[in-house]
């Protein structure tokens, strides 16, 4: 043992002496470089951040494109109950002007006019068409020509609903052949008939159409086999007493005898009719 302690001390004596001095206590430089830092910093996100991976972005995308799915059909319902009120009030104020020209002509309706004229020629000039827009401060039918705006298929005008339910393009439009999305009942005055249908002569003015739908064509009338149910499945009509509603077809339609025949029609006890009572001849 004692020659062990020696040998230790002589040691430790030896490098005393070679190094001059005690020895020094060594440090290490253990502080990360500034490049290293930078680099650090780049590649991770800043502290109380979180970046979104894909995966979670595409359940993001998922989830509004399910949200998207289920809403898209509340707001297209939406959509068509609104152009269905619009429609609603153009039909009420159709048949408020009808009304009025009734008051200012002694009870008298005016002429619903025939296809087998153009809107400029015989009585047609007197059609419903032509003598009612002014009512409510609007051009004639025959004027919207002479404007080069004649009523057609997506244009904004009192003779178009605000839905279309024609596909296809329509361009064959002229004076002779107008469109119509709008029409006069065809069962109030007879055909041929020159004689002067007063309102007086309706029997139910609450359940008889005067005002609706028509089934765009160049035909200016609405009969209970023409008509166009455009507001799924329903028509807005407006009645001699003034009140508006939205039919179902089903109540709208007759047959063709049914739709030729006042007696016919009369014979079934109904909510809606087209002719103004049960002795009318077409």
């Amino acid at each position: 043992m004692n020659s062990a302690a020696s040998l230790k001390r002589r040691l430790i004596d030896f490098v005393i002496k070679r190094s001059k001095g005690p020895p020094a206590e060594i440090e290490l430089d253990i502080t990360p470089s500034q490049s290293y830092l930078s680099a650090r910093m780049r590649s991770q996100p800043p502290e109380g951040r979180n970046a979104f991976t894909i995966i979670e972005l595409m359940v993001v995308i998922a989830i509004i494109a399910v949200l998207f799915s289920l809403l898209a059909p509340a707001l297209g319902s939406a959509k068509r109950k609104a152009m269905s009120l619009a429609c609603k009030s153009k039909v009420r104020q159709w048949g408020l002007a009808f009304k009025f020209y009734i008051d200012d002509n002694n009870d008298a309706l005016p002429w619903e006019g025939t296809e087998r004229q153009a809107i400029n020629q015989g009585r047609n000039i007197s059609a419903w068409y032509n003598v009612i827009p002014p009512k409510m401060g609007k051009e004639s039918l025959i004027d919207l020509f002479k404007d080069k705006r004649a009523p057609r298929p997506k244009v904004r005008s009192m003779f178009n609903c605000p839905i279309t339910a024609t596909k296809r393009a329509v361009t064959n439009i002229s004076t002779a052949r107008p469109w119509f999305m709008y029409g006069m009942n065809g069962r109030i005055i007879p055909n041929g008939s020159r004689d002067k249908v007063h309102e007086a002569d309706i029997v139910r003015p609450d359940q008889t159409i005067l005002f609706t739908d028509n089934h765009e064509r160049h035909i200016p009338i609405t009969t209970g086999a023409h008509f166009l149910a455009r507001h799924d499945l329903k028509s807005s009509v407006f009645f001699f007493d003034g009140h508006v509603e939205t039919v179902k077809s089903n109540i709208l339609f007759r047959t063709r005898q049914t739709d030729g025949s006042a007696t016919h029609e009369w014979a079934t006890s109904r909510t809606v009719y087209w002719f103004p009572h049960s002795k009318m001849k077409r």
